[in-house]
Order: structure tokens, then C-alpha cells, then sequence
């Protein structure tokens, strides 16, 4: 597989993922959640200035790898804030990224990968499952640091929730599970015709 189709199956698989995950999340959020077509990259592509909110979540079952969600701090805060208008609790917008904000936005990407899960394991014909994702807010110095042990793909999305554009959320995942994900997808697609 060359690299242009190998970009390409896994933007179908990051299809496949979101939009279930969009699904769940809008259900959590009382408000619409949209999620463009995914762009690919081969390799780290830095998201730009942080903070960020770095999600980390291992796969296993039906594929295995690590992988790593990065979202900026002003779409956390619009997620914990229109959560916590919908339970009537006023925040500050400089408190949205402290202990109550994080524990919301956990919540908010527990729902976002239950969803993308679930179409993922729709799509593999088996079962895959997730490790609990963990949070932390970090600079966008520590990610690549962290995460360049081995062969990484990034895939991005535009992120709309609501009506107003809230950013982009960045996926970075070991080659090696990208591989995996798009071999078990080809199996099942093909078992299923």
C-alpha cells in the first residue's frame, strides 16, 4: 500500500470513528457536534501554540496501540462551559480549566470514545476496546516528546459544536495501530460482502 492510500484508509477509519463519536457527544452536550472530513499526515504535525488538552488512550482487543487525542484549551472551555450551563452551574471563564473543568471534559471524552469505539468495532467485524482515557493540560513542547518513540500518524478534524467553530481536534496514533485498524477494517469488509 503506498502512501496516498495509506492516508486515505485511515482518514475512512477516522470517519468511521468520529462520527459515531459525534453522535454521543452531541447527546451529552444538548447541542449539534460536527466533525469535517479528516486530513492525514505520515508523521508528528504540530498543532500549533498550546496549552492543550492531551487525551491518552491505548486500544486493544481486535487492534493494538497507543494513541493521543489533542485538544486546545478554548474548545475545552467551550465543551465544560456549555456542560456546565446545561447542569446550572455558573463557571468562570478562568476556572474552566481547573479540577471541576477537567473532570467535564473527562466525562466529555469518556462519551466522545465510547461513540468512536463503538463504530470502530461496527466497522472491524470484532471486538476493540480502549484503555480509560487520562487528561492533562500540556504546552505543545511536551507532546511530540512524549509521544516519538516509533512511527506516528496524525489525523485532524475541524470541530463545530453548536454554532460557532470551536477548533480542530489533532489524533495521533502508532503507525503500527494504524496498520492494524486498516487491515481488521479490509477483513471485515471483505467478510461482510
Amino acid at each position: 500500500m503506498n502512501e496516498a492510500d495509506f492516508e486515505d484508509a485511515v482518514g475512512e477509519i477516522g470517519n468511521i470513528m468520529m462520527g459515531s463519536a459525534a453522535t454521543n457527544l452531541a447527546g451529552l452536550l444538548g447541542a449539534p457536534v460536527e466533525i469535517t472530513t479528516p486530513q492525514v499526515a505520515t508523521g508528528f504535525w504540530d498543532p500549533g501554540t498550546g496549552p492543550f488538552a492531551v487525551v491518552r488512550i491505548g486500544f486493544f482487543g481486535a487492534a493494538q496501540g497507543r494513541s493521543v487525542f489533542i485538544l486546545p484549551a478554548e474548545q475545552v472551555k467551550e465543551i465544560v462551559g456549555i456542560m456546565m450551563s446545561a447542569m446550572g452551574i455558573e463557571v468562570p471563564d478562568e476556572e474552566l480549566l481547573g479540577e471541576l473543568g477537567m473532570s467535564a471534559i473527562s466525562e466529555a471524552m469518556n462519551q466522545l470514545m465510547a461513540g468512536a469505539v463503538r463504530g470502530l468495532a461496527a466497522a472491524l467485524g470484532g471486538l476493540v476496546d480502549i484503555t480509560p482515557p487520562t487528561i492533562e493540560m500540556c504546552d505543545h513542547i511536551a507532546i511530540p516528546e512524549d509521544h516519538e518513540v516509533g512511527p506516528t500518524v496524525t489525523v485532524w478534524f475541524e470541530v463545530t459544536i453548536g454554532a460557532s467553530h470551536s477548533g480542530r481536534l489533532s489524533w495521533l496514533l502508532d503507525k503500527s495501530l494504524a496498520e492494524g485498524l486498516i487491515a481488521r477494517v479490509h477483513d471485515g469488509l471483505t467478510t461482510t460482502r
